[in-house]
């Protein structure tokens, strides 16, 4: 889809894909360039409260227990 480049550096996000992705204002968006393309991906914020949760040793703890349950 075509949009324009405008004044501020701003652009534009077709309607279409803000619902596609369910953005709302005040969303985060990671905005990067690879293989020459911008690329623009929405992203959570999680507070740093909560990331031991996310964790790659939590996660796997979390995925052992599940595995276990389904076991029993």
């Amino acid at each position: 889809m075509l949009v324009e480049f405008k004044q501020k550096s701003q652009v534009t996000i077709p309607v279409d894909f803000v619902k596609m992705l369910d953005l709302k204002a005040g969303d985060k968006l990671d905005v990067e360039v690879k293989e020459g393309k911008l690329v623009i991906t929405p992203v959570i914020i999680i507070p740093k409260s909560q990331a031991w949760y996310y964790s790659p040793e939590w996660q796997t703890m979390e995925h052992e227990v599940d595995r276990q349950i389904k076991e029993e």
